[in-house]
């Protein structure tokens, strides 16, 4: 199968996509960062607790698979790091909060309102993204995405005992979420203001943990907050994202101000695109785990033609990516592929659709 080249560059492309404006074929964005570092020799620890390596492997992993976004995100550990918490870096997996720093309400008068240019990681990340965006920032956007405050209030206060909190403590919940939002808020005001893009992933605030109830009065006013300041700031609402089941969630989803909706890859692409329309843009959403870390090149193309063929001419546009981020141990073939099959299939796009 022989692939076309590319005719424009990440950023020329993203550009004309949401200007409405004629490009040569769907924009692709895998999740990639931290879990591609042992692509390169790296491990993800090393990766975490180096501003050098950040830099080195955003860059060099755009080089290689020319995706149509880059940047480094906080991930779990940005803010709960920046507030204090302890966190725990194994050596080739994702970073994660080692103690809850929230073992009982009375510790929340004494959390910190972060300062991010001071405190925890984030100088670091913000630095790696000034640099990352010095040297490919001509090709392609950069972006400092932000974990989501309820996925943020969950971790410093242990996703169990938060869970429980919802039923038996609600109004110390609020008050956690309205700290965690307040941080977010200031994360998002810094970046912003230095030209970055900015969005959402709030995995805990899934369907398949919470109900419809639940999310409306503890994660969409958040999330609303979050998605208001970066649309205030940059324009567009930025993208959100949400782990697991969601499709009791994408009129609220998209309530929220997020101008890309990604889908986890257990929804179906088709159904959201029937559901969603010209409400929004739609991205997702090749399985991470068995086609992209598991599968082989052939699935990967499969799977992509599949996506592009349900949602790629979705009213509000489409963008091919990973339902979840790519998992570390993931072939680089595979995420090749991912690429390569959108350069194919996304020609589509001004020709009705795959049949």
């Amino acid at each position: 199968m022989i692939v076309k080249h590319d005719e424009m560059t990440p950023r020329e492309r993203m550009v004309a996509f949401f200007a409405g404006k004629e490009y040569d074929r769907l924009p692709c964005c895998p999740s990639l960062g931290e879990t591609c570092a042992p692509l390169l020799g790296v491990k993800i620890c090393d990766y975490y607790n180096s501003t050098d390596k950040m830099v080195m492997v955003e860059t060099e992993v755009f080089r290689k698979f020319r995706p149509d976004s880059a940047g480094i995100g906080l991930g779990l550990r940005g803010i709960p790091d920046a507030m204090g918490a302890k966190i725990g870096y194994p050596d080739y997996g994702i970073a994660y909060i080692s103690e809850p720093l929230v073992n009982d309400y009375s510790d929340i008068d004494n959390l910190n309102i972060i300062n991010p240019l001071k405190d925890g990681c984030l100088p670091a990340i913000i630095e790696a993204n000034q640099r990352i965006r010095n040297a490919i920032g001509s090709e392609v956007s950069v972006g400092a995405g932000i974990a989501g405050p309820f996925t943020v209030a969950a971790a410093i206060r242990g996703t169990e005992n938060f869970l429980k909190d919802i039923y038996i403590n609600p109004s110390a919940v609020h008050k956690l979420l309205e700290i965690v939002t307040e941080n977010c808020l200031r994360y998002i005001d810094t970046v912003c203001s230095m030209g970055f893009s900015s969005g959402v992933g709030d995995p805990v605030a899934s369907g398949s943990v919470i109900s419809l109830k639940h999310f409306r009065e503890f994660a969409k006013p958040y999330i609303k907050l979050c998605h208001e300041r970066i649309k205030k700031l940059t324009g567009s609402g930025g993208r959100l994202h949400i782990c697991g089941r969601t499709k009791d969630f994408w009129d609220d989803m998209i309530d929220c101000g997020a101008g890309i909706l990604s889908i986890d890859n257990i929804e179906d692409m088709g159904e959201a695109s029937s559901a969603v329309g010209e409400k929004t843009c739609l991205m997702g959403n090749v399985d991470p785990v068995k086609v992209i870390k598991e599968g082989t090149v052939n699935d990967v193309f499969s799977d992509v033609k599949e996506c592009i063929k349900k949602a790629g001419d979705n009213p509000g546009g489409f963008i091919v990516s990973s339902g979840c981020q790519v998992p570390a141990g993931s072939p680089a073939e595979n995420i090749q592929a991912m690429m390569d099959a959108t350069r194919i299939y996304g020609q589509y796009k001004y020709r009705g659709g795959i049949q």
